[in-house]
């Protein structure tokens, strides 16, 4: 029985990427900076709803590592 390659979503992006030309992975760095920074700023939610708020702060959270992360993984594939 063969051993399975364990490999990360992080892995299957850049692969991803890297299939395309270069500029494209450049340009898809800077469109997804641009639009989880939007996120990631946007202000806090207002609402009453405790599910609302967490949901909204879980989202915002996510938003703000993927800001770098995400461009960071684009680069290293172009």
């Amino acid at each position: 029985m063969g051993r399975r390659n364990k490999r990360s979503p992080a892995e299957d992006l850049v692969d991803l990427i890297a299939l395309m030309p270069w500029w494209a992975g450049c340009a898809l760095a800077l469109v997804s900076y641009l639009w989880l920074h939007g996120v990631a700023t946007q202000g806090g939610a207002s609402t009453t709803q405790i599910g609302t708020m967490v949901t909204h702060t879980v989202f915002t959270a996510l938003a703000a590592v993927g800001q770098f992360l995400v461009p960071l993984l684009c680069l290293m594939g172009a």
